[in-house]
């Protein structure tokens, strides 16, 4: 957690397209991306001195449309391995202040939480089932010991608790 500023349960409240890009050939007329505004459910972790605040609404850019040529068809643009983040659903965000916005620290920064639950809700476009996440924990890494791995299917106070250890930990290693 030593990059991130903040780890937030938060929830997308409105989404605009933004950052338009048009292409001259090929199947797909334009891009978009989308500004997502969020509301800051809880805040679960903060750096001991993070590069900037997070306030109870915050704002950041997730993935928008492709935009098809001959049909006009709009269709989800997806990021590999990664929750759109979309109104409707709930996620746990490992966030941090880069180049005056937010972003997600990384792979597996943004995991689905819907129901106050590791890994149910949204990803990559769809809403999972529990059977679907399930079937999908079946084909994980077995050497993946990442935090949405260890607490996977538990709630709020298991990753708080895993925080907590893993700031333990790290405040140990310093001495």
């Amino acid at each position: 957690m030593t990059n991130a500023d903040h780890v937030v349960v938060a929830t997308p409240t409105a989404e605009q397209d933004t950052n338009r890009r048009n292409f001259t050939e090929g199947p797909i007329q334009y891009q978009t991306d989308r500004a997502v505004a969020f509301r800051t459910d809880k805040i679960l972790w903060s750096s001991a001195r993070p590069r900037q605040q997070i306030g109870q609404d915050f704002d950041m850019v997730s993935a928008g449309w492709n935009v098809y040529r001959d049909s006009g068809e709009r269709t989800k643009r997806t990021t590999a391995a990664a929750p759109r983040l979309e109104p409707g659903h709930t996620y746990l965000l490992a966030l941090r202040w880069v180049a005056g916005q937010w972003t997600v620290l990384g792979e597996g920064a943004a995991v689905p939480f819907d129901h106050q639950t590791v890994g149910e809700g949204e990803w990559c476009g769809r809403t999972l089932s529990k059977e679907d996440v399930a079937r999908g924990e079946r084909f994980s890494r077995k050497d993946d010991h990442s935090l949405e791995k260890v607490v996977h299917g538990q709630g709020e106070q298991a990753v708080a608790r895993e925080l907590e250890r893993a700031k333990t930990e790290a405040q140990a290693r310093r001495r």
